[in-house]
């Protein structure tokens, strides 16, 4: 993937399940996105933004999967600070669902880190100018993941 003139970071965010993907979404963390909700001048995604991804974006997303369904679902993220934050791990104590214990040190364990291996290898081969056309190869490649 050649690269913009300003680089950015892009934190994107998703979850694999047995049906399938759900569609991402472009937390701001550092990026300073316009159109970001959360603006910060210190790298990552803090607590607050990923509480909100996970409440209002990922978990939604999930139960419309697995609700109509009528089957419960149980919830993995690995052992990044916001994921492990005071009030993440509060809200997911109050949430109705199983959460699954992540070991400290183990991408291996966690099958959506293939998936984004792979994003990362097919959106190498693209050119990207800006960071739209880095959301729209994105978008492309995201919804030609072979499962």
């Amino acid at each position: 993937m050649s690269k913009a003139k300003q680089d950015s970071a892009v934190h994107v965010y998703s979850v694999l399940t047995y049906y399938g993907l759900v569609p991402f979404i472009i937390a701001s963390g550092s990026t300073k996105l316009k159109y970001a909700k959360y603006k910060y001048n210190t790298p990552g995604v803090r607590k607050d933004e990923y509480l909100d991804i996970l409440s209002n974006h990922l978990i939604p997303q999930i139960r419309s999967i697995f609700d109509p369904r009528g089957i419960k679902f149980i919830f993995q993220q690995d052992g990044a600070p916001p994921h492990t934050a005071k009030s993440t791990q509060s809200w997911l104590k109050a949430s109705d669902f199983e959460v699954l214990e992540f070991p400290p040190n183990s991408p291996d364990l966690s099958p959506i880190e293939n998936i984004w291996k792979h994003v990362a290898q097919q959106l190498n081969k693209e050119t990207v100018t800006s960071l739209p056309d880095f959301i729209s190869a994105l978008r492309v490649v995201w919804n030609r993941v072979p499962l």
